[in-house]
């Protein structure tokens, strides 16, 4: 603590106390004046009223740097130290203070803060952040920074080409991306890939397509496809290159059904020739149309037993069904009924000449009709001759009837034949 004393006599006396700091510049430097009449004047040009006979000091102190002395001030950007001492001879002041900011929790550490918990600090407290901007600060990839994907078929995957950025979900959106097809919520990133499909179909949008169905029914069966329309199909596998198109039907009869060709009540020679012919895809409401029978032999070699369905138009007659179980039978390139011997004596060809009453018979292979008819002009399959023939040539279209009876029957009507 640094004093100035009063001499007493009318001679004033000068003291000047000077400190010199180090090699870094900070200077201290303290001048008091006493007079006999008491009054002490500081170097600065300050006064203060004094008593003679009282210890009396004014302190000026200039700081270049960092470094102080008793009763000096500092200040920094955020803290200003003031403090008081004082006792009977001399008071040495200092000052303590800064401006708190507030800060907020970053639990989740995504650099955004919880604006339901806060503290002022003048320093940023560990795990805390200065803005309140997170709406779930349990959850870091919830933020302001979130991208929210249109998801218009609620799968919980969006398109990547549709999205905004913000931190509460918008509706109809959703954080994830990379849906390849968003009219289905049966494709997306979480979906298990089909075993099989339509062309260019992949169900958990990886790039790569399923393989291509043999046929309506493995699309149903196996590609998850239920609804009744045009596919295409590979009945022969391996080579996609030949692979061709053709409508399903997806609900008649349990569904799965190949359209293999199309009877009108005008029909003609299409039917029991062996050329493709009409419109492709055949469709079922359409004009006459048929595969050819290379192609139709395709569906009876792959793998496992197939159904044929002979299906009026008119739902009041009856369908009739035969089936192909050896995967070395063909369609046969002569189905007139005159060539019956033919037919039975052929192994890949006699299957055609068996019919039965129902899908689940024909299934089984039990209750089936051999049938003997062996007129010309009338062309197998055939339940039993000649009444219910699957194309009369004499009169064109399908010969029908309301019941499986050996009653005679109804020409000229419209029908398709099915595969499954």
């Amino acid at each position: 603590m640094i004093r100035s004393h009063t001499i007493g006599t009318a001679l004033g006396a000068l003291l000047l106390v000077a400190c010199a700091g180090g090699d870094d510049g900070a200077t201290t430097t303290t001048a008091t004046t006493t007079t006999s009449s008491g009054l002490t004047t500081t170097s600065d040009g300050g006064t203060s009223a004094g008593t003679s006979g009282t210890d009396s000091t004014s302190l000026d102190t200039t700081t270049s740097d960092a470094s102080t002395s008793a009763g000096a001030t500092s200040t920094s950007a955020s803290t200003a130290v003031t403090t008081t001492e004082t006792d009977s001879d001399a008071t040495t002041t200092s000052t303590t203070g800064c401006d708190p900011l507030t800060w907020y929790l970053d639990g989740d550490g995504d650099t955004y803060g919880d604006p339901s918990v806060e503290l002022q600090a003048c320093e940023q407290p560990d795990g805390y952040v200065d803005n309140d901007l997170d709406c779930d600060d349990a959850d870091a990839a919830i933020s302001p920074d979130t991208p929210w994907y249109l998801d218009m078929d609620g799968d919980g995957y969006g398109v990547d080409d549709d999205v905004i950025q913000q931190c509460e979900a918008p509706e109809g959106r959703v954080p994830l991306a990379g849906d390849c097809d968003d009219a289905s919520d049966k494709i997306s990133p979480a979906a298990l890939e089909a075993a099989c499909g339509d062309l260019g179909v992949d169900l958990n949008c990886d790039g790569q397509a399923a393989p291509l169905c043999g046929s309506c029914f493995d699309l149903l069966a196996d590609g998850g496809v239920m609804s009744d329309g045009v596919y295409t199909v590979d009945p022969n596998g391996g080579d996609p290159g030949d692979a061709f198109q053709v409508f399903c039907d997806m609900t008649t009869d349990g569904g799965g059904w190949s359209l293999l060709m199309r009877i009108t009540g005008s029909s003609t020679s299409h039917v029991f020739n062996n050329t493709k012919l009409g419109p492709s895809p055949c469709l079922p409401d359409g004009i006459s149309c048929r595969l050819s029978s290379a192609t139709i032999t395709e569906f009876i070699a792959a793998a496992g037993l197939q159904v044929f369905e002979i299906r009026p138009d008119d739902p009041q007659f009856i369908s009739w069904f035969v089936r192909a179980a050896n995967d070395n039978e063909v369609w046969p390139t002569n189905l007139e009924c005159s060539n019956r011997a033919a037919l039975l004596a052929g192994p890949s060809s006699a299957w055609v000449l068996t019919s039965y009453k129902t899908d689940d018979d024909a299934v089984a292979g039990v209750n089936g009709d051999l049938g003997d008819y062996t007129g010309v002009n009338h062309y197998y399959p055939t339940p039993y001759g000649p009444e219910q023939i699957f194309f009369k040539g004499s009169s064109t279209g399908l010969r029908v009837n309301t019941a499986w009876s050996s009653a005679c029957c109804n020409d000229a009507k419209g029908g398709t034949l099915w595969v499954r």
